[in-house]
């Protein structure tokens, strides 16, 4: 009685599968069992250090980016501001260059 019942739980889906299953032979699906666990247990770790590389390479190109690309540099009396990422020029007036004092060292 409990047979039946239990086949009559078992419908769509699962009976097919467990009648295409039931086709292999036991060898074989023990063979193709243990390589989906070989290649589970092997390719995990190494898809997690892979995405980890990814992920380390992305933050170290955001940190490469955050360079600044705009200095000013003193040509004889001259004050200009240069672009280093496009070389693009300024001219810029030394009355418009805020001076800050050397503080001395205290005493």
């Amino acid at each position: 009685m409990a047979e039946g019942e239990t086949k009559k739980s078992e419908s769509g889906w699962s009976r097919l599968v467990s009648e295409l299953i039931s086709i292999v032979p036991k060898d074989l699906r023990d063979m193709v069992g243990m390589m989906i666990g070989i290649y589970a247990f092997v390719l995990v770790p190494v898809l997690m250090l892979g995405g980890a590389g990814f992920v380390g390479k992305y933050f170290q190109h955001a940190s490469e980016d955050a360079k600044p690309c705009w200095s000013v540099q003193a040509v004889g009396d001259r004050a200009i501001k240069i672009n280093a990422c496009t070389g693009e020029t300024k001219d810029i007036s030394m009355a418009s260059v805020p001076i800050v004092a050397a503080s001395a060292p205290g005493k």
